[in-house]
């Protein structure tokens, strides 16, 4: 079985799925007529990265009409990708902003729909007519694959006893340079990045072992979000923090929880972000050199946070 869409936006979905690529290589999508979601894990299995877009989001008005073409009903299916850095070139030799997708279908083992293959049709660098065909993984070569995308999405929904501040893209870049510049400048510097809510002085504190970095609380915004009634702190890896993304963030939690939920909009879409909280101790349930890897890896930090 074929599915095909026609005048795909594939300038947003490459957009979009760079902010799964940070956070692993391994890619997860689900497709159908109404969303396109994917969900990634974290190397520590403390972080997982959530967006949701509506599908008409990704298709094209016509040339010659406001109208939007009639988007083809299927049922949902699932593609994985086993190595997200190839996929990426593999989409790379199409330089028009719109092309047509062609998913074959197959049914799983669990009876469920999933991508065998999905060929493009676009433009070529020569402005030529160019189609190229990519073979999808299997769900077996996941390592953290999703049956669920519903109890995903409750899991990252901020119940309503939960604090939340916002910090800004400009706020959230400052931060992470501090990082990159900053973490191996100390030898018993800390693996996890500690924020504090300062009730009495309107601020978000935010500070490793060598770097400290105070950010006053709009009190127009803190009207409207629901800030917390006393000080208290929480403390998250720093890699997590690493991979969030660059957008304005709003951040969920409270002093019971033990996770942290990032949530944000960005290219049409809905981000989710969960980290886990981290105790004040050296005894991490990882290899520290995952967090370091992860920040070491950005070998151009001002490039990366443009294209993000």
């Amino acid at each position: 079985m074929e599915i095909k869409i026609s005048n795909f936006k594939l300038n947003v979905f490459r957009n979009l799925m760079e902010q799964s690529l940070i956070v692993d290589n391994q890619l997860m999508f689900e497709f159908s007529t109404d969303f396109v979601r994917s969900c990634s894990f974290s190397a520590t299995k403390s972080f997982m990265k959530l967006w949701t877009s509506q599908l008409i989001n990704f298709i094209q008005k016509s040339e010659d009409s406001e109208e939007l073409q009639e988007i083809p009903s299927f049922d949902p299916f699932n593609m994985y990708i086993l190595k997200g850095d190839l996929f990426k070139k593999f989409l790379s030799v199409h330089t028009s902003d719109t092309v047509d997708l062609i998913f074959t279908i197959v049914e799983s083992e669990n009876k469920k729909n999933q991508a065998a293959a999905i060929t493009i049709i676009g433009q070529s660098e020569g402005s030529n007519k160019l189609r190229t065909t990519f073979t999808l993984t299997t769900e077996e070569l996941i390592s953290n694959k999703i049956d669920d995308y519903a109890a995903v999405i409750k899991e990252c929904t901020p119940s309503n006893d939960m604090c939340e501040f916002v910090l800004s893209d400009n706020q959230i870049q400052e931060i992470k340079r501090l990082i990159k510049k900053l973490h191996k400048s100390s030898a018993d510097n800390t693996a996890y990045l500690s924020f504090k809510l300062d009730v009495e002085n309107k601020k978000v504190v935010v500070n490793d072992k060598v770097f400290i970095v105070e950010f006053d609380i709009n009190s127009e915004t803190e009207s409207k979000l629901l800030f917390p009634e006393k000080s208290f702190s929480f403390n998250i890896l720093k890699s997590d923090f690493i991979i969030t993304g660059n957008q304005t963030f709003t951040i969920f939690t409270n002093e019971q929880e033990q996770k942290v939920i990032f949530g944000a909009r960005h290219a049409g879409a809905i981000i989710w972000c969960l980290s886990s909280k981290i105790e004040e101790s050296n005894d991490l349930p990882f290899d520290s050199s995952v967090v370091d890897s992860t920040i070491d890896g950005i070998d151009n930090l001002d490039d990366y946070l443009n294209d993000i």
